[in-house]
């Protein structure tokens, strides 16, 4: 993997993991995204991220795409100043939107999803419905929200999710 800033990749039994650099923002270098390929399927994991159109050049018609999103109330922000320097760093879902619609991946997921609302605590089960309804300004194809235990299973024609009880979801 890397060692220094740029592109890595490393091959062992047919499957090829790629490192990417992404741009996490101006307090934290580097960050890098991943891709990794076998037997035909792609999956591109963001990293810690904020906008970054490489995740979606590394992801162009990818079977699955999984990203990071901070969404923080304005009110939380006013009241707590530095809650600024996380979204900072992180992507908004309406930029994560953005990056899914360049990619248009079978499946777009979210994974360290940061939600901070007034009276939830962080550790809580989130709600992710306002999360997606801001995703969905800007796109419009398949999109899950990583609970805990969730698996993503890439089929040879689809790419099933299946609940922390192995019921499936989603199916694309």
């Amino acid at each position: 993997m890397p060692t220094m800033w740029g592109r890595a990749s490393s091959t062992k039994d047919s499957v090829t993991v790629s490192a990417f650099d992404v741009e996490h923002g101006a307090l934290i270098k580097p960050s890098f995204g991943y891709k990794i390929e076998y037997d035909g399927k792609t999956v591109v994991i963001s990293g810690d991220t904020t906008r970054d159109e490489r995740v979606a050049r590394q992801a162009a018609g990818a079977d699955l795409l999984i990203h990071e999103v901070a969404d923080i109330d304005p009110a939380l922000m006013e009241k707590f100043p530095r809650f600024r320097e996380i979204t900072d760093h992180h992507t908004t879902p309406e930029q994560a939107g953005e990056i899914f619609s360049m990619a248009r991946p079978k499946l777009a997921a979210y994974s360290h999803i940061i939600a901070l609302k007034p009276g939830q605590a962080l550790a809580e089960d989130q709600d992710t419905s306002t999360i997606i309804a801001r995703t969905r300004t800007a796109y419009d194809g398949p999109l899950v929200a990583g609970t805990d235990l969730m698996s993503l299973v890439i089929g040879d024609d689809d790419v099933t999710v299946r609940d922390a009880s192995g019921a499936a979801v989603f199916t694309d």
